[in-house]
């Protein structure tokens, strides 16, 4: 479950988004869920936002944080439940709905996230988080033509946009997005783009380069908790348990708050859950 949307980590971004945008008029109460969240204790902060939910049932904001938690812990059903209700409770507002389209596209949903972001940008076109998502959503798509009208639509408005020049310049010579990312890291080859490309070389089931570059990036970081996590992905997917557990331990080692996020690509298994709670 962006920088680029399908990742396995992206969650946390997505998260940190919705949980500082100061919608709830509850935000001091749940912000003590967030901090858990922020903190990995993703355990205690579900046991917290439920409870919360019992007295604040129709609160837009704890129901899409309720929806980024129940996703990172993997529980899809729950999420989604929690995110179609911010987005009935939240009829005249584009937070809820580019909420749930974030889920969405996370799992790979694309023609219902591009509805609700329509949708969103009707509602608030001065939300440029919509349009953003928008343009990602087309460049998953490979939907060039689509992704050329967005991003000239989005300059007629903004010329110096810099998002709409980077996916007119992508639609204009069909850069897919792997490509992009192995462009990417090879301008700047952090641990953190080395991340992202194996992520998406494993999201294709491209695991000899997926394993290549995630040594990669524990060659520039070594204390990389996601890193190993992936690692540990990678060692399961080709029959290793023995290394991936070791992988799995590794990332738990380094933080000693780290509960990776669960995705519709990477779920967590019993034993690497063990490991870390």
């Amino acid at each position: 479950m962006s920088s680029i949307g399908l990742l396995i980590f992206i969650c946390l971004a997505f998260s940190k988004h919705f949980s500082n945008n100061g919608y709830s008029v509850n935000n001091q109460i749940i912000q003590k869920g967030r901090k858990l969240m922020n903190q990995g204790d993703y355990v205690a902060a579900e046991e917290y936002f439920e409870i919360t939910l019992e007295t604040l049932p129709s609160d837009v904001n704890l129901h899409i944080n309720l929806g980024v938690l129940k996703s990172l812990l993997g529980k899809t059903n729950e999420a989604e439940h929690h995110f179609r209700t911010a987005c009935r409770l939240e009829c005249s507002e584009s937070t809820s709905l580019y909420a749930y389209a974030k889920f969405l596209v996370l799992h790979k949903r694309y023609d219902e996230a591009e509805k609700l972001l329509l949708r969103s940008i009707v509602v608030a076109p001065e939300f440029k988080n919509s349009h953003v998502l928008l343009l990602e959503v087309y460049h998953r798509e490979q939907n060039w033509e689509q992704l050329s009208e967005l991003a000239k639509k989005i300059l007629r408005s903004d010329p110096k946009d810099s998002s709409a020049k980077k996916y007119l310049d992508i639609s204009a010579n069909k850069t897919s997005i792997i490509a992009l990312s192995e462009d990417e890291t090879k301008k700047n080859p952090t641990a953190g783009n080395y991340l992202k490309l194996s992520q998406e070389y494993y999201s294709r089931n491209l695991f000899a380069q997926s394993f290549h570059a995630v040594q990669q990036a524990l060659k520039i970081k070594k204390q990389f908790p996601e890193a190993h996590y992936l690692l540990g992905l990678i060692y399961k997917k080709l029959g290793n348990t023995q290394k991936a557990k070791v992988s799995f331990r590794k990332a738990a080692i380094h933080n000693v708050n780290f509960l990776p996020p669960a995705n519709p690509l990477y779920k967590l298994d019993s034993y690497s859950l063990a490991i870390h709670q």
